[in-house]
């Protein structure tokens, strides 16, 4: 993540437009990184998926409806933490 900081503050400081995950709107970089994690596509994150999420542990703290997977608002809770 922060290496990707500098790329993209180096990119605008050289005048470059391109659009990084770091100059993105926070919503569409969230809605961006649930994709990125929902492997099978289904718009659930199981177990298994949020394995690979620094804060995948701590994923039933969010789980509002107990159901043992995380919809996009429960992850977009999750991204807060």
């Amino acid at each position: 993540m922060f290496a990707a900081l500098i790329i993209a503050t180096g990119d605008c400081l050289a005048g470059n437009p391109s659009q990084t995950s770091a100059t993105l709107p926070v919503k569409q970089q969230r809605a961006d990184d649930f994709t990125q994690y929902d492997t099978d596509g289904n718009g659930l994150l199981s177990k298994p998926e949020l394995a690979k999420h620094p804060m995948g542990a701590h994923a039933s703290m969010v789980d509002a409806n107990r159901d043992g997977v995380l919809d996009k608002r429960e992850f977009a809770e999750l991204e807060r933490m």
